[in-house]
């Protein structure tokens, strides 16, 4: 992303930004103030941005849950609860999506018949029930799992 688009992604952001910061501001620590919150939060996503990772809105709040972890007990070394944040880690949201993708870029190289199986395999359909749903023997099944299983772990084309 180069600088001027990720500067207006920023600046568009900034009022949901400031919004996010006032839901903490009530639970912010001694010193530290709501437009602190925004400045640093804005400086993390502009540093998350440069190095070419994924925008979300979970990022902005895992930015600043991380800017307040600096302020947490250290007897602990965790964040007090009612800052604590239940949403998932920003990072394992783009890995998820990531691998989604890339699943879904991998299983359209699949015959169509393979795209059922990994489907079915997926929501838990297996042996028998499994090759009476494609119509193939059990045989020819564990011939296509075998095919499914190495379309996935083939190194990747340059």
């Amino acid at each position: 992303m180069d600088l001027q688009a990720r500067n207006l992604l920023i600046e568009q952001s900034l009022p949901r930004i400031q919004q996010i910061a006032a839901h903490y501001s009530p639970r912010l620590p001694p010193g530290v103030d709501a437009a602190d919150l925004v400045n640093e939060t804005v400086a993390r996503v502009a540093a998350h941005l440069d190095r070419g990772l994924p925008w979300s809105w979970a990022r902005v709040d895992g930015a600043m849950l991380d800017f307040l972890r600096g302020y947490a007990p250290a007897r602990r070394g965790e964040m007090p609860a009612e800052v604590r944040s239940a949403a998932p880690n920003p990072e394992e949201l783009a890995i998820r999506r990531d691998t989604r993708r890339v699943v879904r870029r991998k299983a359209a190289t699949l015959s169509p018949k393979e795209q059922v199986l990994l489907r079915l395999a997926s929501k838990g359909v297996a042996g028998a029930r499994l090759a009476r749903e494609l119509r193939v023997s059990e045989r020819r099944l564990r011939a296509m799992k075998q095919s499914v299983r190495s379309a996935f772990t083939a190194a990747p084309a340059k």
